[in-house]
Order: C-alpha cells, then structure tokens, then sequence
C-alpha cells in the first residue's frame, strides 16, 4: 500500500481561549501545551480508500481527556484522531441514499418491464379482433371440359421440417437477447443499461408483433406452397383445410423477428465499443477548444465491424424463408423493413 505524507505547520492563534488543567497547563486545539505554540502533525493520505487520517499527533500525556470546542463539532482529542469521525453529511445518510436510488431504480425496472410484458400480450391479441383474416380468392381457372388450372406460383413443395422453426426462432431471437439484455446490461454497463435495454427490446417487439399481425390479416396473401399446405382438392376446387396460415405470407413473421432483436443486439454491442476513440488532430480556430478531431481507433472499427454481426445472422434466417418455400423475396423484404423500423424507433426512445 502506497502513503503519501505531507507535514502540516499551523500556529495556534493567540486569541485561542485555553483552560487551565490538573497541572496549569492551558488546554486548546488538540491539547496542545501553549497558546503559541507551533505544533508539526503529520497526515497521511491513504490512496486505497482517498481518505485523509491522522496519525502520531503528539498530545499532553497529562490531560489526554481534553475536550476541544469548535465551531463545527465537539472533538473528542486522542493519539490517533480520525477526520472520518466528523464526516458531513453521514457516511451512512450517503449510503442509504444510494441504496435507495437503486431500490427505486429496481421497482422502477420491474414496473415498466411489466407494463410492457402485458403491451406485448395485447398487442399479439388485438389485430385478430380489429382485423379479420382476409379470406383471399383461390387462384383457379376453370377450362371447357370442367378442368381446372391452377398458379404454379403457389404449388411449391410443402416442406414440413423448416430450416429456422419457429420453436428454434423464439429461443435465438427472443429468449437469448432478452437474458443477454438483462445480463450484460447489469454486470458489464453502467447503471440504466439493462433499464433501457429491455425496454427496447419489449417495445420493439410488441410493434412488431402488432404490425406484422395486422398486415397479414389485411393482405391475406397466400404462401408459395399454397395448394399443398391447405390440401387443395382439384375435384372439389376447394381447401379440405383452412386452418392453417397459408394466407398469411405477407409480411414474413421470421424475417421481422430475426431482424428488429438482431437490430437490436448490434446498436447494443455498438454502444459498448463507441467510446473507444482516440486523437487525430488538432485544428487551432480562433483558440476554440472544442476543435479536437476525434477518430475511432483500429481496435475500435473491428470490434464494430464485429457488433453488426448479428444483423448478418437475422438476414439469414430471413433468407431460409424463401429456400424452405414458405415465403416470396417480397414478403422477406417488407418482414425485415418492419422488423428494422420497429428497432429503430424503440431504441430512440431510451
């Protein structure tokens, strides 16, 4: 432990009122034998805790009991006075404090990561009410011997197992975020990260869960593997199942999803890896102080470079939509541009 010690020189003033004690000594500041008398106390300075403590003062073996007024405080003298004793306002007043602001914080953080937990939830269930499933025509042209002719453009092969299912989507670009958020945001930022981060990210999601919802129901516009998905039958000219969401392919779910948390992730790393910049130069204008040139360094553009990755990863879920068949390079594009906005817009506000 490294100590730093500095003498201190002080000279009592004259006017001091001294009391006499047991053995006429006059008693002052720190008990010292006489009203003029030039006292050396060294101080040293703790650099661990940048507290300032007394040590070794020399007192009057003969009155150690010495009651010193000041205008501050009454101080109790003694070989080894400690300033922290007389600390304004209470150490423990600044503790409780403290503690306070992050309980409030706290209740703060559950109460707004509530609210919009339930936003969420109604924002999954209004577009159902407010819009209707549009029940889109099925594409068919009947010939003059009773044959029908089908759009091949929604004849695609029906393929069951998805390279992204939607249980695998919800575990990449829901859960893990929001645990990453959460962690990340506690134990590796400042305070209000993990606040804003979640908020975000639950805000996002509820206007993209709610616009997608929305867009589908009103468009109805039929998957490329149409046919085979409802069970088309050719005789009838009708679907034998029209439970499922094969009108439902614009705007594509996954690519929205993928694309506003991955948004998310990567303006999150980018603001943990913005503030490494460093000086590039000086422009002397008129002495103006704030014409420092800052670049970010080397390290500080890959480590970008690196935080933009994500995006890449939502962009190839995205693009599995349209290999597996399930979705046009339309409905792709409109997903990713709702699921971008929404992050945007919901990263603005915090």
């Amino acid at each position: 432990m490294t100590r730093e010690t500095e003498h201190l020189d002080f000279l009592l003033p004259s006017q001091t009122a001294a009391s006499p004690s047991n053995d006429g000594i006059p008693v002052g500041r720190k008990a010292m034998a006489a009203t003029s008398q030039q006292l050396s106390a060294q101080r040293t300075f703790d650099s661990d805790d940048d507290l300032l403590v007394d040590h070794d003062v020399d007192v009057v073996e003969e009155n150690p009991a010495a009651v010193i007024n000041t205008p501050s405080t009454i101080l109790q003298s003694s070989p080894a006075w400690d300033c922290r004793a007389v600390h304004w306002p209470p150490r423990s007043w600044k503790s409780l404090a403290v503690q306070g602001r992050a309980y409030a914080d706290s209740l703060n953080l559950i109460f707004e990561v509530s609210c919009l937990g339930v936003f969420v939830l109604v924002c999954y269930i209004l577009p159902n009410i407010l819009i209707p499933s549009h029940q889109r025509p099925i594409p068919i042209q009947t010939i003059g011997d009773g044959e029908a002719l089908i759009d091949l453009t929604f004849d695609n092969e029906y393929h069951q197992n998805e390279t992204v299912p939607g249980s695998l989507l919800a575990i990449l670009c829901v859960g893990i975020p929001f645990v990453l958020f959460a962690l990340m945001g506690t134990f590796l930022g400042p305070r209000g990260d993990a606040h804003a981060a979640l908020c975000s990210y639950l805000l996002a999601m509820a206007l993209k869960i709610f616009a997608v919802a929305c867009i589908k129901n009103y468009a109805g516009y039929l998957r490329p593997n149409f046919y085979n998905m409802c069970q088309f039958n050719s005789k009838t000219l009708v679907c034998d199942d029209e439970t499922t969401s094969a009108r439902e392919s614009f705007p594509s779910g996954h690519a929205a999803t993928a694309l506003s948390s991955m948004t998310l992730v990567a303006l999150f790393f980018l603001g943990k890896v913005r503030g490494g910049t460093r000086q590039r130069g000086v422009m002397l204008v008129n002495d103006d102080p704030w014409s420092i040139i800052w670049t970010p360094s080397l390290v500080s553009k890959l480590l970008a470079v690196l935080a933009v990755s994500p995006i890449m990863f939502g962009m190839l879920i995205a693009a599995s939509r349209v290999r597996d068949g399930w979705h046009h390079p339309a409905d792709v594009v409109c997903g990713g541009v709702v699921g971008v906005g929404c992050a945007l817009f919901a990263h603005s506000l915090w």
